[in-house]
């Protein structure tokens, strides 16, 4: 995102939420234009085209205009969560059928004696074990049975199964079974979508690699016809350019290798965020940021630290986090892949308000979405949620939000929370109210320890970048509670991500695995390995015909006996590959594991698990291309516009001044309570909290003095 190009063309970039579909049009003098429309959750190919077509109709636009798409989605992470994906079988060696079922010996809740771990994506009788093994040094101990293999096919065909993952015991060394079960498949003639676990993930570990290829073929049907009925709706509008989806690491990839390989682009929507919040901090000069986007239906967290996105070998779809403590898990499906490590919870504006047995009340994970909405849409939405309540608590526009594209009725949402939340807590509608909105927040906030507290960072040393539709609402009540100095809300907040999906590289992951001790390997062996690695890579590149414009490297390392690895990342110059020593590869090991976990064990050796080689083929757009048009304030409360908001018992109601826009900030600083309210987000100044314009249009918010009381 740092390479600066002149276009002739125009950029557009699409991100899928569970309520509103965003989408972002870079003219070529870098103009940002803005559209938001409610996701169609039957076909959300249609709401793309429908508001591509919007926009290019509001500026007079011809399709043609476009010659580049980026896409975010989270079509292969709502297969996996609501359990829609394909039938799906798993071929593997004889007697590891149950690996997918065994797993780890983890629980993501220690003390829940009634926890049952997720059932396997694949049923035990559609888990088929084939004749066949090599060992862990290549070595072929027992040749391919294809007959049986066939038979096996055979009876999978008959079954009406539509995906199989293949993954057979030591694969990542020596594919050559695989390959031939491949070409059984081709010539069988059976209607499967096909995962070889090899060319998907060439590591150690089979209950890693046996998941991830099973949730790839799980999820390659519905991803498959989700990018092709897209690709029509796109032509249909007129669109002849090229189309890119976001992976889960952060780079794009073109769409065949996304229909190839959709477990690659889980989370590839929240992923953009934080591509966009390194950009920015690059480009204004931040310091270490944790990042918070909050939409409708979830919440995400990251971290940008020393400058650097926070990597992750492994994320788990389908559990209470995306990520969950290292040790423990996040109960879900592990995909092993290169990931920006950031943690999901089901708390977003849709999430609705409901109450257990004891009459304790709770908020999310389930969502009202879309369709039908919080009740305040006035769209058949029974359910209260955390929208309805910022409506009664004073924080959202009654009329109207995104721009007036959505009618809000105030008046059903204050009568939903009398009858259905505060009669229930015998509590006065706008405190009930305002326990919605701290649950949501407290919710919010485990997100934000599994990336801070949890990998051993302090996020008081951090400055909280908050986007999504709601996280400005959130950002300074999460700041408070957790000490954070600062809320940074940048421009373009609503549609963050989408600025991310415009701002992303071409980027390829590779990795050579191995299990080498680093205790006694001489410098010079390790900078073979390192040397052998970037041959590799630059071959990928030449049978490809593409080329590579930048390169970053990094070791993953671990104690022996360990099964968690740290990164460790080296330049890539030939130099500084000279330099290179395993003694100091070893010492940034020590002081990483240190930092991260609190210890280090500098007795224990230390093995080398791979080397990883990210390569950038094409670079995107530069932050500092977009300029900043005036959010259209249809809709939006006038300048100057003072409305009653709640803020707790302590405080009370306070007159609060609602913006139409950002730039009316005070430039010496705006005292809270204040609203502003834009296209694409709402953001919340509480009373204690200062906020102002910096140099580049960010909001910067911080805790004032005193709390003024009205």
């Amino acid at each position: 995102m740092t390479a600066n190009t002149t276009r002739a063309e125009a950029l557009v970039g699409v991100d899928i939420g569970g309520t509103f579909t965003d989408i972002v049009l870079v003219r070529p003098d870098g103009q940002v234009d803005v559209v938001k429309v409610r996701s169609t959750t039957d076909d959300y190919s249609v709401a793309i085209r429908d508001g591509i077509g919007e926009l290019l109709a509001r500026l007079d636009l011809p399709p043609e205009t476009i010659g580049q798409l980026n896409h975010g989605t989270t079509v292969a992470t709502n297969a996996v969560l609501e359990g829609k994906g394909a039938r799906t079988a798993l071929l593997t060696t004889e007697g590891f059928r149950d690996v997918l079922e065994i797993g780890r010996l983890q629980a993501s809740r220690l003390y829940d004696l009634e926890y049952d771990k997720p059932p396997p994506l694949v049923q035990r009788q559609w888990r088929l074990e084939v004749r066949e093994r090599v060992d862990g040094q290549g070595r072929v101990l027992v040749e391919l049975d294809e007959q049986h293999a066939t038979e096996l096919l055979d009876k999978l065909a008959g079954a009406g199964i539509r995906a199989l993952a293949v993954c057979l015991i030591n694969s990542y060394v020596n594919p050559v079974h695989e390959l031939a079960l491949g070409r059984l498949v081709e010539r069988h003639g059976g209607d499967f979508d096909v995962t070889l676990s090899h060319q998907l993930l060439q590591e150690i570990g089979e209950y890693e690699r046996t998941s991830t290829a099973v949730v790839n073929s799980y999820v390659m049907p519905i991803v498959g016809n989700y990018l092709l009925n897209l690709d029509a709706n796109l032509r249909d509008l007129g669109f002849a350019g090229t189309f890119s989806v976001m992976g889960s690491n952060g780079g794009l990839m073109e769409v065949g290798a996304a229909r190839e390989k959709p477990a690659l682009m889980i989370e590839s929507g929240p992923a953009a965020g934080v591509v966009a919040a390194k950009a920015l901090a690059d480009s204004v000069g931040y310091g270490d940021l944790i990042t918070f986007d909050m939409g409708g239906t979830t919440a995400k967290a990251s971290t940008i630290e020393n400058g650097a996105i926070s990597y992750s070998p492994q994320l788990e779809v389908g559990g209470d986090m995306s990520f969950g403590n290292e040790l423990l898990g996040a109960g879900g499906y592990p995909v092993r892949s290169n990931v920006i490590k950031l943690t999901e919870v089901g708390a977003g504006g849709g999430s609705c308000v409901w109450f257990d047995e004891a009459g304790g009340m709770h908020v999310g994970p389930q969502s009202a979405g879309s369709v039908p909405g919080p009740i305040c849409y006035d769209r058949g939405g029974d359910e209260v949620t955390v929208t309805d309540a910022n409506v009664v608590l004073g924080y959202l526009n009654e009329r109207s939000i995104a721009g007036g594209t959505v009618d809000i009725d105030a008046g059903l949402a204050r009568r939903a929370m009398e009858e259905k939340v505060a009669a229930r807590l015998r509590e006065p509608i706008e405190a009930a109210a305002h326990g919605v909105y701290l649950i949501a927040a407290a919710n919010m906030m485990r997100a934000i320890k599994a990336v801070s507290v949890e990998r051993g960072r302090n996020p008081r040393n951090f400055d909280l970048l908050a986007f999504g539709g709601n996280g400005p609402l959130f950002g300074a009540e999460i700041a408070s509670a957790m000490g954070m100095p600062r809320v940074i809300v940048p421009q373009w907040a609503g549609v963050f991500s989408v600025v991310g999906l415009l701002g992303a590289d071409v980027t390829h992951h590779h990795m050579l695995s191995m299990r080498e001790s680093l205790t006694e390997m001489p410098s010079s062996s390790l900078r073979s390995i390192i040397a052998a690695a970037r041959t590799n890579v630059r071959e990928f590149f030449r049978q490809h015909e593409k080329q590579s414009i930048a390169t970053d490297l990094s070791l993953s390392m671990r104690y022996v006996g360990q099964r968690f690895e740290l990164d460790i990342p080296i330049h890539d110059e030939d130099d500084a590959l000279d330099s290179i020593t395993t003694d100091g590869i070893v010492a940034a090991f020590h002081a990483e594991h240190e930092r991260t976990y609190g210890h280090h064990a500098l007795d224990s050796e230390v093995e080398l698990s791979g080397v990883r080689v990210v390569t950038v083929e094409r670079r995107g757009l530069p932050f500092d291309a977009m300029r900043r048009q005036l959010s259209d304030s249809s809709g939006a409360a006038p300048a100057g516009e003072i409305r009653k908001a709640y803020f707790g018992r302590d405080i009370g109601y306070l007159s609060t001044t609602v913006l139409p826009d950002r730039s009316l900030l005070d430039p010496r600083g705006t005292r809270g309570p204040c609203v502003v309210e834009e296209l694409d987000s709402t953001t919340l100044i509480p009373p204690d909290w200062t906020a102002q314009l910096d140099a580049a249009g960010n909001i910067i918010m911080t805790r004032a003095e005193a709390t003024t009381s009205d």
